[in-house]
């Protein structure tokens, strides 16, 4: 536990991964927005997904060859810095998981937050962190990190309630990851028309592209281009099933809902249920959640 600790460092009350140079951080959130289309969220929610959607709607439905090729359309605020965005071809499409009050703010800017059952977002994360950070932590571990929120980014259930109280915004989208999975065409209509510039007009003109963008946006498709390599030494391999050497991570790992259901015990799942009635009550996304029997 302590040694993960080390891989996680506080800039102005938000926990960041320590490999992230400090001032990539501060000029992240001193970054001037413009007209920049920036997709937020929690980790493991969807962001990268949503990116794909937004490069497939620019692109009326073109696929991209590879995450080489998708990362020149993108910019991970964070990591990459304000000052290295500032020099990104308009529009300029970053993606951020700043909490809502360290978010660079502009009303020129279109922001687009994705959301995800909180139960699902921890088994992400998990296999996630322990295939990026080398510290190795078990499922039990990664659990009561995350429930304190003392893991990247904080907090789950306050980053998704601090951010739902600016929903309706002009400048703000918030989208689920579920309807996203059940209906793709419909979210794929929403960012459209949110994203201005007849975006929308020109899916509903022209079928073909709507259905190219909904297939090729496809977990399957995703998993293709969403792919990164590491090195993995021995000691990394455990619980996820791959051998030592070269490895591919594609950042879409199932894309289902539920994959929960196989990690939490009772115990573990009443907690979560317990955090969620607290923080979550209210929330339109927590009523779907219970509809759909991920919360009783």
């Amino acid at each position: 536990m302590e040694a993960f600790q080390e891989e996680i460092k506080e800039i102005e009350g938000v926990l960041v991964p320590s490999v992230f140079p400090t001032e990539n951080i501060i000029s992240a959130m001193r970054y001037k927005p413009d007209d920049d289309i920036i997709v937020t969220s929690y980790p493991k929610t969807g962001s990268n997904w949503t990116q794909y959607l937004i490069y497939l709607i620019l692109n009326k439905g073109e696929p991209c060859e590879s995450y080489e090729e998708f990362k020149k359309n993108f910019a991970f605020l964070e990591k990459d810095g304000g000052d290295m965005i500032k020099n990104l071809n308009k529009p300029r499409i970053i993606m951020s998981h700043l909490p809502f009050n360290k978010i660079p703010k502009s009303d020129k800017a279109k922001y687009i937050y994705v959301v995800r059952n909180p139960k699902d977002v921890l088994v992400s994360y998990y296999y996630f962190c322990n295939f990026m950070v080398e510290t190795q932590l078990t499922f039990n571990q990664f659990f009561d990190r995350f429930i304190d929120g003392n893991i990247f980014w904080g907090d789950y259930f306050e980053h998704v309630k601090e951010w739902y109280k600016h929903r309706d915004e002009p400048n703000v989208l918030m989208i689920s990851y579920e309807e996203m999975k059940t209906d793709t065409k419909k979210i794929v209509l929403q960012l459209a028309k949110f994203l201005g510039n007849d975006h929308e007009k020109a899916l509903l003109d022209d079928s073909n592209i709507l259905e190219a963008i909904v297939k090729n946006s496809s977990v399957e498709e995703c998993k293709k281009v969403m792919q990164m390599e590491k090195m993995l030494k021995p000691e990394e391999i455990e619980d996820i099933n791959v051998s030592e050497g070269q490895q591919n991570f594609t950042f879409v790992r199932k894309g289902i809902i539920g994959d929960w259901k196989t990690h939490l015990s009772s115990e573990q799942n009443e907690i979560i249920n317990e955090k969620a009635n607290k923080t979550l009550s209210g929330i339109d996304y927590y009523d779907l959640w219970k509809k759909m029997g991920i919360f009783v």
